[in-house]
């Protein structure tokens, strides 16, 4: 026998009027398989993830005005019913997005492609994450949370960058900066810093070491050769 559906959060709980059409993941608890996301009580193609996260596909000309949505999820069977209901909202503007910590916040020089963690506040499906003034590759999770891919080129030399989020317009604007920093390769003690990067370096520190056995096998050699003096 089913039980009675309950909705504990929305992900995104706001747009911007004109976004484009999306998949609305919907928390909670009781979700049957069969259960079915409404929205202002018009059924809408709904997946089953488990039964604490079901998603919807919510509709470009949902989104074409502002306004305001409950959404609610329905179980079927037998002793299910109707949850309770959480708003959505389109929106005129963006909001200011705040930013406030970042996973990774240091890699080491010549790492590879990453993804970046940006956590704070007011983020939605148009957020973009910038690196050094550059835009990334962002996925939206949620009002608190995005993610970016962060290329090997970032990376590949030592120094500090900027991590910063943009809202564009209308609204929104730029957020706070946290500092990424991409730390120097290490070197091994007493062999030069060659300033290349790990695998150039290796090369490197095995030349050095093959230059000083040579010495030593010379010197040893010197050593041991005879001289005969004519009398």
């Amino acid at each position: 026998m089913a039980a009675t559906p309950s909705i504990s959060s929305i992900s995104p709980a706001v747009v911007v009027v004109g976004s484009t059409a999306f998949t609305m993941n919907v928390y909670g608890s009781n979700f049957d398989s069969n259960a079915t996301v409404y929205v202002n009580g018009m059924a809408r193609l709904t997946n089953y993830v488990s039964s604490a996260q079901l998603t919807a596909s919510m509709l470009a000309t949902d989104l074409d005005e502002v306004s305001a949505f409950n959404i609610t999820v329905n179980n079927p069977s037998a002793g299910g019913g109707t949850s309770n209901a959480l708003a959505f909202a389109v929106v005129s503007v963006n909001p200011f997005p705040v930013l406030t910590t970042i996973s990774p916040a240091s890699v080491v020089a010549g790492s590879g492609n990453f993804i970046l963690t940006v956590q704070g506040s007011n983020f939605n499906t148009s957020s973009s994450v910038r690196f050094n003034g550059m835009a990334r590759a962002t996925t939206f999770v949620s009002p608190t949370q995005l993610t970016a891919l962060i290329p090997a080129s970032d990376v590949a030399i030592s120094g500090s960058h900027l991590v910063y989020v943009v809202n564009p317009t209308p609204g929104g604007g730029t957020s706070n900066w946290l500092l990424f920093t991409v730390s120097p390769v290490a070197i091994t003690p007493g062999l030069p810093n060659t300033g290349f990067g790990p695998a150039e370096s290796d090369m490197v520190q095995l030349a050095a070491i093959g230059a000083i056995l040579a010495g030593i096998a010379l010197a040893a050699v010197a050593s041991r050769r005879t001289w005969f003096v004519k009398g």
